[in-house]
């Protein structure tokens, strides 16, 4: 994922809607589709990220702000969605 050009290309504002309306779908959707095959609840998920070869990627204040963002969008409005 190149952050620069994403920046380059959208606003914090539209990148912020762009979660919101994601966890939104993953609450009203994704979720109770899962569930229903699963045949159990499932309410809640776990994000990986492959970091291999991508320390100074991920230092930089573009990057940092890009994974704030998206944190803090789970954090403050979804916290139900995560799993510790």
């Amino acid at each position: 994922m190149d952050v620069e050009e994403i920046f380059k290309r959208t606003t914090k504002e539209r990148i912020i809607k762009y979660y919101i309306r994601e966890y939104e779908k993953l609450r009203n959707f994704i979720f109770p589709a899962c569930s229903q095959l699963a045949g159990r609840k499932i309410e809640t998920g776990v994000a990986i990220a492959d970091l291999r070869g991508g320390t100074s990627i991920l230092l930089s204040p573009k990057c940092l702000a890009f994974v704030q963002i998206a944190s803090s969008i789970c954090q403050n409005y979804y916290p139900e969605t995560l799993e510790m």
